[in-house]
């Protein structure tokens, strides 16, 4: 019985914070990664920023804020995919060849692309929307995605894993 109850604590403090919402969002995303497919994926992540530059240089935002306190953030949200989703439109026409591959390789490629839109959603928290209404990230998250500097290698590495993909 002792036993029991400390896996059943260490499981929960194990889902507790950050690691539940880096566990949910990547379910998500592979969801989303298997259903869409491996050219929409890509133009999303591709579209994520030409995007943000134009959402970050839109000189009349605060005019476009209709919702308050912390409500604002799905406010500032729903900006961002109005330039989000056009790009994305976009960028997927050019996109032409489906991924051939099928099996553990497919799933691999999958997991990777929706590991990528996971790094994208916590980087977007960091550099463009704070999510801080919804999710305060821990300080060790915040250690690794808050400095200026990591936010180009973080973006870097989602390149460098796109090549591979």
């Amino acid at each position: 019985m002792n036993i029991a109850s400390s896996t059943l604590s260490q499981i929960g403090h194990f889902l507790k914070g950050d690691m539940l919402f880096f566990v949910v969002g990547f379910v998500l995303f592979l969801v989303f990664a298997l259903y869409a497919g491996k050219g929409r994926v890509i133009s999303i992540i591709l579209a994520y920023y030409p995007a943000s530059i134009l959402f970050s240089t839109l000189p009349f935002i605060n005019k476009l804020m209709v919702l308050q306190g912390n409500m604002l953030v799905l406010n500032k949200i729903a900006i961002f995919l109005i330039f989000l989703v056009p790009l994305s439109i976009i960028i997927n026409s050019y996109i032409f060849s489906e991924s051939m591959h099928s099996g553990a390789q497919h799933l691999l490629r999958t997991a990777g692309l929706a590991l990528v839109l996971l790094v994208l959603t916590v980087a977007f928290s960091y550099s463009v929307v704070n999510y801080d209404a919804f999710h305060n990230f821990t300080t060790s998250t915040d250690v690794l995605f808050s400095p200026v500097g990591k936010v180009f290698y973080w973006n870097f590495g989602i390149f460098a894993l796109l090549a591979f993909l």
